[in-house]
């Protein structure tokens, strides 16, 4: 007879052999990590007194140059540079690892310089590289591009141009060809292209490079626009905006333009917040530019900015063909927006919004609300919609837009030029209250607007007198909220913190997802609603939220900080 083994058998024969070869796995995996903690080195570049025979492994036996170093970092590895000039490009042959980045460093206290290089920085085909504490100036054709590379960052460095250089690039940082996850903060960048041609922007983001973070940065003139973005789901916060030579952030979806007719460059629920846009100016032919910020994209979130001093306006809404025909659906919100403009040209008011004729632009679903207006093109005109002709924009045309909540003086006009022309705030909701309503007609009040201090007085009108931004939809607990609107939302695309809600009487809660197709709203915790509840961005002082960029009572300005998420101060 044959003996069979049973099943019991089987198994316990069988599992002496499986935990075996999982031990065997796991002993694999531990030592393959354990040595690439292991192979982690430090480096050192020293221009003075390196050598690169040297091994570079102590300041002692430094290397002389970079391009040394951009040969032999591996994941994990930090390149320490120390002072000196470097007419050389940091342009690592490898990539990091979400793990194991690999990093150059200015070691502490150096002045790294590097320069006169085609490009000074070369991140193509490569992510997971932190470059940091350097400064980049007067390359032969561009500070540097980020090509097909996720996950870089670019930290407290100085990239400057002399605003003169013939033959560059038109994009001082380039970053392009579906470049997503960089981080470019707490970084300045200076005088890129030319002032005379209007040449050059100081970052551009296009070539579908979606999904990037522009955070505490300062910049400070470009011959076109400090920062040209045409991709979609990036955030731009608590940046520093001047721009003498022309305007402040240009955002446009591309449709076919000329250098790519047969590309479509989409710009869409972008996120602009916690700005400052100061003394843009109108381009040396006194006819371009100007406007802090010139919209001609989808779906933007635009709120929490200060916008002060710029020649041709504080915000331009617009699009026009062949090439930028969506411009629809922006969430306009929580702004102040003071002394842009002139009296004689009535384009450089607050907020301007025209097609220049075209009629198949998509400029509708448009809401401004809880903004102040104050004091812009020479005190009067505070808002001019331009659409037309004007028998195709009437008043059922508007009724996709919404002007509710926002503050102006009492001599402030608005223009809507196909309906009734220059009328007072108070005039247009009286006679159009489907998409004007519940303005402010008063003094906002600021603190010091003479010395750049916009925030508001504690006796101030608009102090507690915001509007909600949208309402529930439904009764309901638990975590996901029905929304009338989701579109004044973001949930930080992975980039920053998600927004802050404060939904009825509840305490504010952390949005971890926004479904803009089903209106909800995804929360951190669990709370109840009821039906009709209004919701706000956040916590606030006092019965409401105060109308504009601020708080009243809200934490002491602040000087520009390298901490991430940490307002900046919106005066200098």
């Amino acid at each position: 007879m044959t003996a069979h083994a049973t099943d019991s058998q089987r198994r316990y024969s069988v599992e002496p052999c499986l935990r075996i070869f999982l031990i065997g796995i796991w002993l694999v995996i531990g030592l393959t990590t354990i040595s690439q903690v292991q192979a982690a080195t430090t480096y050192y570049v020293n221009a003075g007194s390196g050598n690169d025979n040297n091994d570079g492994t102590s300041l002692a036996k430094a290397w002389r140059t970079i391009t040394k170093a951009n040969s032999v970092v591996r994941p994990g590895d930090t390149v320490f540079i120390y002072s000196g000039r470097y007419r050389e490009a940091i342009a690592p042959e490898r990539s990091g690892t979400a793990q194991m980045r690999i990093s150059y460093r200015a070691a502490p206290g150096e002045t790294v310089v590097i320069e006169s290089a085609e490009y000074l920085l070369k991140l193509r085909g490569k992510s997971y590289i932190t470059i940091e504490g350097m400064t980049f100036q007067d390359p032969i054709r561009g500070w540097g591009e980020i090509q097909d590379g996720d996950y870089n960052e670019l930290m407290d460095n100085k990239f400057i141009g002399n605003g003169q250089s013939p033959g560059t690039a038109y994009a001082g940082l380039y970053i392009f060809d579906h470049s997503s996850y960089n981080r470019i903060i707490n970084n300045e960048f200076q005088n890129w292209g030319q002032v005379q041609t209007e040449w050059g922007d100081a970052i551009t983001l296009s070539w579908y490079a979606d999904y990037n973070l522009i955070e505490g940065n300062q910049f400070i003139n470009a011959g076109h626009a400090l920062l040209d973005i045409s991709t979609s789901y990036n955030v731009v916060r608590y940046n520093y905006f001047e721009n003498a030579w022309q305007k402040g952030i240009d955002l446009v979806w591309r449709v076919g333009p000329p250098w790519a007719p047969s590309e479509n460059f989409v710009a869409r629920r972008n996120v602009i917040e916690y700005n400052v846009f100061n003394r843009c100016r109108i381009a040396a032919n006194r006819v371009k530019g100007g406007t802090a910020i010139q919209i001609s994209a989808a779906r933007t979130i635009f709120r929490r900015n200060l916008l002060i001093e710029n020649e041709g306006g504080g915000i331009t809404l617009n699009g026009w063909l062949p090439d930028a025909p969506k411009a629809y659906g922006s969430r306009i919100y929580h702004n102040t927006v003071a002394a842009n403009g002139f009296a004689d040209d009535p384009k450089t008011c607050g907020v301007f919004v025209t097609q220049w004729g075209f009629t198949d632009i998509n400029i509708s679903n448009t809401v401004l609300k809880n903004n102040i207006f104050y004091r812009n093109a020479g005190e009067r005109l505070q808002l001019l919609i331009n659409l037309y002709p004007p028998t195709n924009y009437d008043a059922q045309y508007f009724r996709s837009f919404l002007i509710a909540g926002n503050c102006t003086t009492r001599a402030s006009i608005m223009d809507i030029r196909s309906l009734d022309g220059e009328q007072s705030f108070l005039y247009y909701q009286d006679h159009y209250p489907q998409f004007v309503r519940a303005n402010l007609d008063a003094d906002p009040q600021f603190a010091n607007p003479a010395a750049g201090d916009y925030r508001l007085m504690s006796g101030s009108p608009c102090v507690d007198a915001a509007l909600p931004l949208t309402y529930t939809t439904s009764a309901g607990s638990g975590q996901i909220v029905s929304v009338a609107d989701a579109s004044y939302f973001s949930d930080g695309y992975n980039l920053a913190p998600g927004d802050q809600v404060k939904v009825g009487a509840n305490p504010a809660v952390r949005v971890i997802r926004v479904d803009y197709t089903n209106n909800t709203l995804t929360l951190a915790q669990s709370i109840h609603w009821m039906s009709g509840d209004s919701i706000y961005g956040g916590e606030f002082n006092g019965s409401g939220p105060d109308i504009g960029a601020f708080e009243a009572g809200g934490a002491p300005r602040s000087t520009l900080t390298s901490e991430p998420f940490i307002p900046v101060s919106y005066s200098r």
